[in-house]
């Protein structure tokens, strides 16, 4: 699957060129956005045809090419395995009592001055409610 922007005549021309399809670039049911979602259900049986005679990888090679903006949609298993997520930090490995380590969704911003991301395992069920209660019940 790739995720596509089409937002102006430009990109839309590069798009249609990079994925062998040139003639809807010219076509009157999808000239300009509003057209394009009046005819989506025909646009994307027109994508989703000639797409699925190539792989993605293909078809992301043509679009990077034609400087057209474009990007797979990844699984989980994928993302998780991305450079680019791995680079930014994106997936933490924090600890559980019980179940050693795991990985989850760190915070996708970074700050130069400033730490983010998760503080540490996500609490049992009732492990902080004496702590909690006493808090609430002393004031």
């Amino acid at each position: 699957m790739i995720a596509l922007l089409n937002d102006d005549p430009v990109q839309w021309e590069k798009i249609c060129n990079a994925v062998e399809l040139s003639h809807l670039a010219v076509d009157e049911r999808f000239i300009n956005n509003s057209k394009r979602v009046e005819n989506r259900a025909q646009l994307e049986y027109e994508f989703d045809t000639n797409l699925s005679k190539k792989t993605t990888e293909y078809w992301i090679e043509r679009l990077d090419k034609a400087n057209a903006p474009a990007a797979p949609v990844l699984d989980i298993d994928q993302v998780s395995k991305d450079p680019q997520i791995r680079f930014r930090n994106m997936i933490s490995t924090i600890p559980h009592k019980n179940l050693g380590t795991w990985q989850v969704a760190n915070s996708p911003f970074n700050f130069s001055n400033a730490e983010t991301g998760p503080a540490g395992p996500s609490p049992e069920l009732g492990e902080h409610t004496e702590e909690v209660l006493s808090e609430w019940l002393d004031n």
